[in-house]
């Protein structure tokens, strides 16, 4: 038994689209006075939270369900109960996985919970160390490129379906295809050989407990603060913030998803 991960949410631009590494003119925006706000800005959502719950099938009749609760800034909260059958006899996985801006936090059935330092947390710190002239530059190199990528996605959708009243884009690629609610950042239909993810409630204003994107075991909290993953996290936000001062799309594509970054299901496979 083990995890298997849906890719993540990010696809390759049509060669239709429009080339977001030229010049743009950059809007005046303002620059958002809290580290939170600026993560909010910079990874948000449809609405103040997203619950998206889903069906999953698949071979050794797998069936079970996830769910994925999401809220801007980074946050987001992933649980999941399958069952299948081996040897004439049903086993039963379940999980959960917990998303900050600081640190991913993953428990499953079949193994120990990890955790995954996340630069968001010190991208949006390491911002306000500079000085204003050059935030006011980042601000408006991501706020460009958000505008540019929205507009491209307008005028050239692509193949685009429509699942619990939400339009999503639709790839297909190495015999898996998925649909992306773009708005969102949320796969919101994966298929693939070894199972099938598809949504079936979308809720855009979800009740989200206060302890909803709470780590449950402490050592995460010591992990995403202790001083040899704060170092390394400076050094990659900083890293970051040059690549975006100088508008590199990419970077920004890469670092900044409002949901998750793979909608993790689990399935059966041979040990």
């Amino acid at each position: 038994m083990g995890v298997l991960a849906i890719p993540a949410c990010e696809r390759e631009l049509p060669s239709e689209f429009p080339d977001l590494g030229d010049p743009i003119a950059l809007p005046i925006v303002p620059v958002p006075r809290t580290r939170d706000q600026l993560l909010a800005e910079w990874l948000p959502l449809p609405s103040d939270a997203v619950r998206v719950e889903y069906e999953v099938s698949g071979p050794s009749k797998l069936a079970g369900t996830m769910e994925i609760l999401c809220k801007p800034g980074g946050y987001h909260r992933q649980s999941w109960s399958v069952e299948f059958e081996i040897e004439q006899r049903t086993e039963t996985i379940e999980g959960m996985i917990i998303g900050t801006p600081d640190v991913i936090w993953t428990n499953a059935t079949d193994g120990e919970a990890a955790f995954e330092g996340r630069p968001l947390g010190r991208l949006g710190a390491a911002l306000f160390e500079l000085p204003i002239e050059r935030q006011r530059t980042i601000v408006a190199q991501v706020a460009a490129r958000s505008a540019a990528l929205a507009q491209a996605r307008r005028e050239h959708p692509g193949a685009v379906a429509e699942i619990e009243g939400q339009t999503c884009s639709v790839t297909s690629v190495a015999g898996q295809t998925i649909c992306v609610w773009e708005e969102a950042g949320l796969v919101l239909d994966y298929a693939g050989e070894s199972f099938h993810v598809r949504a079936t409630e979308i809720d855009v204003e979800p009740h989200v407990d206060a302890s909803a994107f709470v780590i449950p075991n402490p050592s995460g909290e010591r992990f995403a603060k202790s001083p040899a993953a704060a170092v390394e996290a400076a050094k990659e936000a900083h890293a970051l913030l040059r690549e975006f001062a100088e508008g590199n799309f990419e970077a920004m594509a890469k670092t900044l998803r409002s949901g998750p970054e793979v909608p993790l299901a689990l399935a059966p496979r041979a040990d």
